[in-house]
């Protein structure tokens, strides 16, 4: 198996969360519910929390989507340069 192979899955999560963020802001959902979007007793307690909890908890996602992406690109390059260095 190559060592790249194992840091994949990190990347696609990363790409998962960036997309899963954007159809949530999207399409927040309009009313409280106990099936879809970011629920928290505070978040669910007035339509102005969940309004906002929604659009608040979707930007996060999506910045740890990035970060997701970008940890996987520094390992990536640490991989490529200790491989490197070793030869």
């Amino acid at each position: 198996m190559d060592e790249y192979s194992l840091h994949f899955p990190l990347a696609l999560v990363g790409v998962i969360f960036i997309l899963v963020g954007i159809i949530m802001l999207l399409f927040p959902p309009k009313k409280i519910n106990f099936l879809y979007g970011y629920r928290t007793n505070l978040s669910m307690k007035t339509q102005e929390n969940w309004d906002y909890s929604q659009k608040y908890s979707a930007k996060l996602i999506m910045v740890l989507g990035g970060f997701l992406i970008l940890l996987f690109l520094l390992q990536t390059n640490l991989l490529i340069f200790y491989q490197n260095k070793n030869m």
